[in-house]
């Protein structure tokens, strides 16, 4: 399910946060040893408190849309 609060300052996400499921990590980016792992979760921008970053669920019955 879509995360409908930041998880920073709590506050309902507006319409200018962003919201977005994905379907990995990548990690060391651009670099020689980089790794992508493959997870679900969402990546967040919070417009109300500038918190950005990702949420992996821990339940197996999330749905992505």
């Amino acid at each position: 399910m879509e995360p409908k609060f930041c998880p920073n300052c709590g506050k309902n996400f507006n319409q200018d946060s962003l919201v977005k499921s994905f379907n990995g990590l990548i990690l060391n980016h651009n670099r020689k040893d980089e790794i992508t792992v493959p997870v679900k979760g969402w990546g967040i921008e919070c417009f109300n408190c500038d918190w950005s970053g990702e949420i992996i669920p821990d339940d197996k019955q999330t749905i992505f849309k």
